[in-house]
């Protein structure tokens, strides 16, 4: 049967508030269970039968399965029934790296080509762990003699030396005085602070974010995993996702390139058309999609009179230990947001705006940490203030952000907290500044007055 011949529409069930795919009034399942097409998102299924349009003279099978199996939210969602879907990425993240050739140097002077197209890239692993580009130089450098000693019987014949100079390398690296690159192997790579970092990045994303990640790396063969993370976590672009799988593979055009500019044309619209399809599944299926892109939007401002970043609420980053000075800073910040239009307080934030996260700010859960920063918050403020405040542990970009709303006090919001002692503070652009008495009298009249 064809696509073109039948009626798709949308059903909606009221016993589970959810609603259907539908196909001449018969619902349809996922392509590989008997489990049915549905979401609490009615764009979600509209989206999916959009995709279904657009495919052309697709067959579906007596069962209501759409065939061929085409890159679309429903073949992701399908994707989501299969047992153990996420096992590859959680618990053997290492063989994936090591198959990533987003880094792997076995080419020419096209490396040119394939060196500029990975920069973001290795920006996005600098941020997650500073030793990142060292680690993945040594990981390029082992799979390189992994691959050739393969394909190659030259190379094969070189792999037998630098088997026995990895083995002395291995037992004293300190006085190694062969001549072999640096190398990483698998179980070395899984205790380093990078792949742990990195793996939980992928750990916590959402499910509808894993199946994306997913899903474009096994629309490359299962390679390009670092791509398909920057792309999921808004750190490239789709034109940039393009350039670095055609560029891994040596598909560019030009000087170094194997094809003409058309064919590179071609294969690069296709992989921004894969990055569409991702953008839809999560825009309509992933119901955390809108707020994340807000925060990330707000972030990306940087600093004013309504938005503060704080890297941590708990501790001294440069001590590694509590601090109450770095507490005070961020009940200052609520007080002046309160004494002023009110605002939004990040907490995970670096001033430069890099997203890092809480889990190092003596965080164990959310609700100790919730628990923790209400209790500070009554104490420097007063009970009142509570009301005045929403507090909200979001996940974003990999990490867990403390997103605080302040809403504008009717009533003087004083500081009692450490060496703050009865402060009226207010904010006067980016800034928190603490008036004296006679500028906190004259600043509530003038307040007082506005409202």
């Amino acid at each position: 049967m064809l696509a073109a011949s039948h009626k798709f529409e949308i059903l909606y069930d009221d016993s589970s508030e959810k609603y259907y795919l539908a196909m001449d009034k018969i619902k349809i399942t996922c392509s590989n269970s008997s489990k049915l097409i549905s979401h609490e998102s009615k764009l979600f299924i509209q989206n999916i039968i959009d995709e279904i349009h657009s495919f052309g003279d697709i067959e579906i099978d007596k069962k209501g399965n759409i065939s061929p199996f085409l890159f679309s939210s429903y073949a992701l969602l399908s994707d989501y029934e299969y047992e153990n879907i996420f096992d590859l990425y959680e618990n053997r993240l290492e063989e994936v790296l090591f198959s990533d050739p987003t880094f792997l140097r076995v080419a020419g002077p096209e490396q040119i080509d394939q060196i500029a197209a990975a920069d973001m890239i290795s920006e996005f692993l600098e941020n997650i762990d500073s030793e990142a580009l060292n680690i993945i130089e040594a990981i390029s450098n082992v799979a390189y003699h992994e691959v050739y000693a393969f394909q190659s019987p030259e190379e094969a014949a070189k792999i037998e030396n630098f088997v026995h100079d990895l083995d002395d390398y291995c037992k004293s690296p300190e006085s190694y005085s062969g001549d072999i690159d640096p190398h990483i192997d698998r179980s070395d790579l899984k205790n380093t602070s990078f792949f742990k970092k990195l793996h939980n990045i992928f750990v916590r994303l959402s499910d509808f974010e894993k199946l994306a990640v997913h899903g474009l790396y096994c629309m490359n063969g299962c390679r390009n995993f670092y791509a398909a993370l920057a792309y999921v976590l808004g750190k490239i672009s789709s034109n940039r996702y393009a350039i670095i799988i055609l560029s891994s593979q040596n598909l560019t055009h030009g000087v170094y390139g194997d094809i003409d500019r058309d064919e590179f044309q071609s294969r690069f619209q296709a992989h921004v058309n894969e990055c569409t399809v991702i953008d839809n599944f999560l825009r309509y299926g992933d119901a955390n999609r809108a707020m994340t892109r807000f925060v990330i939007d707000s972030i990306s401002h940087g600093e004013n009179k309504n938005r503060e970043f704080k890297e941590t609420f708990q501790k001294d980053v440069n001590l590694s230990k509590k601090s109450k000075d770095i507490s005070l800073s961020v009940v200052k910040t609520i007080a002046a947001f309160a004494n002023t239009d009110g605002g939004d307080l990040f907490v995970g934030v670096s001033d430069d705006m890099k997203i890092k996260g809480i889990e190092n700010d003596f965080y164990t859960n959310d609700d100790k940490y919730l628990l923790t920063f209400y209790q500070v918050v009554e104490s420097a403020l007063g009970a009142a203030a509570i009301g005045m405040i929403d507090a909200q542990i979001k996940f974003i970009q990999g990490v867990k952000i403390l997103w605080v709303k302040v809403i504008a006090a009717q009533d003087p919001v004083y500081c009692n907290y450490h060496t703050s002692r009865g402060d009226f503070f207010v904010r006067q652009g980016p800034l928190t500044k603490n008036l004296n008495p006679q500028e906190a009298d004259q600043y509530r009249q003038v307040r007082v007055h506005k409202n």
